[in-house]
């Protein structure tokens, strides 16, 4: 998911003040800016998702470029997604029906795995899932897709990643909002400034 900073107003601006100093105000206004969408970002993500900040901050690659005078913010968020043993997880106790030996047929009970993938959400149990220490010794929740003999072929389940958390439609919405109150602000306090430095 990319997020990009632009001006749309730019021109208008350009017409009616001198060129370099608005351009100047852009790219200060660029600057103030995008360490505070990136914190709007990771709080509307944490505000819907099971995540930490220090998570998403991991995911987040910035890039930052000046062209023509002006500068452009690109907020890239990428990685895997993460494990769900990382979303709340907790042993549940499960009805399920014996397949094999003196169990087939026969109701028994077995422990099974939930999470909580949001926090808007109740948890849930997640189905044929069960947590176990895999063969690296590191605790996940598991899904067994075939069965080979006296043994099984599991997979580990994964949530979503950094990248589809911020591109919810509601962070996107919230982002969306905040750029359209908050950079006009910001930019035209950087010129304003701007402009009474270089009247003297």
């Amino acid at each position: 998911m990319t997020n990009s900073i632009e001006v749309p107003f730019i021109e208008e601006a350009r017409k009616l003040f001198d060129p370099d100093i608005v351009n100047k105000a852009q790219r200060l206004a660029i600057s103030s800016i995008k360490g505070k969408l990136k914190t709007r970002i990771s709080k509307l993500a944490r505000g819907k998702y099971n995540i930490t900040a220090g998570k998403i901050a991991e995911a987040l690659k910035m890039n930052i470029q000046d062209s023509n005078g002006l500068r452009s913010a690109e907020l890239n968020y990428t990685g895997k997604r993460f494990s769900l043993i990382n979303f709340s997880p907790r042993f549940r106790k499960v009805s399920t029906t014996g397949r094999r030996g003196h169990l087939k047929g026969r109701k028994i009970r077995r422990y099974g795995a939930s999470a909580k993938v949001t926090k808007t959400s109740r948890p849930y149990l997640v189905p044929g899932g069960f947590i176990a220490s895999g063969t690296n010794g590191n605790v996940q929740i598991f899904q067994r897709i075939e069965r080979l003999g006296s043994k099984s072929r599991l997979r580990k389940l994964t949530g979503p990643a950094v990248a589809q958390m911020v591109s919810d439609e509601a962070v996107l919405s919230g982002v969306d909002d905040f750029l359209d109150k908050e950079f006009p602000k910001d930019f035209e306090n950087k010129l304003n400034y701007l402009l009474e430095k270089a009247a003297g």
